[in-house]
């Protein structure tokens, strides 16, 4: 196997880590059931959620210059690449999963469960444009 000089960027895993702990409390925050508001506090809610974009974009970058020189050189095809992301998410997201049938067990908790987490059916039923 051929070595690679890979590329680090050690300023993007401060910007990871600090946008991964702002989507962790926006998540947090917007979905308990704290009686903190106000006026500062009900806007810090909504700008966490610009943290994700910043988290994905991230993310994007990093796999992109991770994956680019092996797709090119054809050491990687597409379907090995989604093979390994399948496998590295599966396991949180059957953990996702069984936390939920857990907190909330009834017999639709399943189906909600796999709803919920690939966000297929709450995207459509909130849009104006499907209804």
């Amino acid at each position: 196997m051929k070595t690679q000089n890979k590329i680090h960027y050690g300023a993007l895993d401060g910007l990871r880590a600090y946008s991964a702990i702002g989507v962790a409390m926006m998540h947090i925050l917007s979905n308990g059931k704290y009686k903190v508001s106000g006026f500062v506090f009900d806007p810090f809610i909504q700008s966490l959620g610009n943290l994700v974009f910043l988290f994905m974009m991230i993310s994007a970058f990093s796999m992109c210059c991770g994956y680019y020189d092996r797709l090119i050189n054809q050491e990687i095809s597409v379907e090995k690449f989604y093979a390994r992301r399948y496998k590295k998410i599966w396991p949180f997201f059957a953990i996702l999963c069984f936390v939920d049938i857990i907190i909330s067990p009834s017999m639709t908790s399943p189906v909600s469960g796999l709803k919920s987490s690939s966000l297929s059916s709450s995207r459509k039923e909130k849009s104006p444009a499907f209804s």
